[in-house]
């Protein structure tokens, strides 16, 4: 599906979520939500076969077998407590739990308490672990809810696929119809239920808390949307921050919805001059040029690569999505054949399920001595120290890559869905197709001819990162910013 027919189905989307049809079980739908132009969330917006909806809805049904047995389960007790400011991140590493670096607002919850400003941190549960100690001031989203909860979901699934069939019957535009079709099975697929769970579960946490400001990530999620109107209709009073901690790019557009006053947030922080600049361009008002979050100091900046010419090594930083690891790991390993003096370090998103991926590219078979690293490293700072390029598709990791010296290569494997986050800054300049193409890149890198030091001072100063703490924290209680 190329960008123009991806644009038509987001706008149409969008009107269907702007209509007087559309509440917050069509806000949660993941499908109507189109993340950015991106083969994974293309696939979301494609129609799919009638086999593949009843085999959807019977495992919804099959559920309700499931739900009895959560009679059992004990609600979750919290002791009622007024804070001022409620954050809600992710928790995709174990570790987390005892770290106060969050990889996705950094020391944000230091900050905030050293001007004694009650918080709490919610955390939207990525990995799979039942039993995880608690924690006084970090809080998990249940994966699942009560009985009573889950089968007012999905109570309220049905009446909106009745609701969606209805629309469906009486409508005679080819895009709208083919958007409803896809909807009616997103409906009940797994983002969507957790979109919705974590509507019931936000409604208890803020009767439970009154914070008078919530900030979460932004992306462009439906459950992002959810939060912010489900914060106002508690509290009118309740301030709302979307913190836009990806960088924003071309393939980006449901992060630009412009979508019902109360599903908007009441101000967006930037984490850099070039997403500050792409949603200014989109007309977007309430947004405040914050920084890096996870920022520390200069000396981060400051890191000495290998100087052994004769070994060359490459980070490969592929998204969580195992369509993408097997595309860019599979090149990897072809490249590594033609060159015993190249080395790969794979660094995966906390995410991705590893051994599933090792097993899907047979790697045990892959004889390739010590060519080829799994990075075990929590810093990506530690990964970049140790290379000379990186490999990417669609990861935003590699704006921090080549801020700290590192030379992008992207795989553009796929010429008709451009992914590439650096499409805009590099011009296309630094594409490879083939193995051949690589290296001749690889050379041309190494030459004389590629200014090194104006490639990271033009990045240093699109994606400047320094944190303007007090700006932030002057933000979170006035209105007026």
């Amino acid at each position: 599906m190329n960008k123009i027919d991806y644009t038509k189905i987001a706008k149409k989307s969008l009107t269907l979520l702007n209509s007087k049809y559309s509440d917050d079980i069509t806000v949660s739908i993941s499908s109507l939500h189109a993340i950015k132009h991106h083969p994974e969330y293309i696939k979301k917006i494609k129609k799919l076969s009638v086999f593949k909806l009843t085999k959807i809805i019977i495992k919804n049904l099959i559920q309700i077998f499931f739900i009895f047995t959560l009679f059992l389960k004990k609600k979750k007790q919290f002791k009622k407590e007024k804070i001022d400011v409620l954050v809600i991140s992710h928790l995709t590493n174990i570790d987390q739990l005892n770290n106060s670096q969050d990889p996705y607002f950094g020391m944000l919850e230091n900050f905030l308490r050293d001007r004694k400003i009650k918080v709490k941190k919610l955390l939207i549960n990525h990995i799979i672990k039942n039993k995880i100690k608690k924690n006084k001031n970090k809080i998990l989203f249940s994966r699942n809810l009560n009985a009573k909860f889950e089968i007012q979901i999905l109570k309220k699934k049905f009446f909106e696929f009745f609701k969606i069939l209805k629309i469906l019957i009486n409508s005679n535009d080819r895009i709208l119809n083919k958007i409803l079709k896809r909807s009616i099975i997103s409906l009940f697929e797994s983002e969507t239920t957790f979109a919705l769970k974590f509507k019931y579960e936000l409604e208890m946490f803020l009767k439970i808390f009154k914070p008078k400001v919530i900030i979460t990530t932004f992306e462009g999620y439906g459950w992002e949307r959810l939060c912010f109107n489900i914060a106002k209709k508690k509290n009118k009073k309740t301030r709302c921050i979307a913190y836009q901690h990806t960088p924003l790019n071309h393939n980006n557009v449901s992060a630009f919805y412009k979508i019902k006053k109360r599903y908007q947030p009441d101000l967006i922080w930037c984490s850099d001059k070039k997403s500050f600049n792409t949603l200014k361009s989109k007309k977007i008002k309430k947004i405040l040029y914050i920084g890096n979050l996870k920022y520390k100091n200069e000396k981060d900046y400051k890191i000495k690569h290998s100087s052994n010419k004769k070994i060359r090594t490459c980070l490969v930083i592929p998204e969580g999505i195992n369509d993408e690891c097997l595309k860019l790991l599979q090149f990897s390993i072809n490249c590594c054949k033609e060159d015993k003096n190249l080395k790969f370090i794979w660094r995966f998103h906390p995410i991705t399920k590893i051994h599933k991926i090792l097993k899907s590219l047979n790697f045990k078979n892959v004889v390739l001595n010590d060519q080829i690293i799994i990075s075990k490293q929590k810093k990506l700072l530690r990964d970049i120290s140790r290379s000379n390029f990186v490999l990417y598709r669609g990861s935003s990791a590699v704006v921090e890559s080549v801020k700290k010296g590192l030379i992008p290569l992207y795989l553009n494997c796929d010429q008709n869905i451009n992914i590439d986050p650096l499409k805009e800054v590099i011009n296309k300049k630094n594409y490879v197709n083939t193995v051949k193409d690589f290296y001749l890149k690889i050379k041309f890198y190494e030459s004389k001819k590629f200014k090194k030091v104006k490639l990271i001072k033009n990045f240093s100063k699109l994606y400047e990162s320094k944190i303007k703490k007090n700006l932030a924290l002057n933000s979170l209680f006035n209105e007026k910013i």
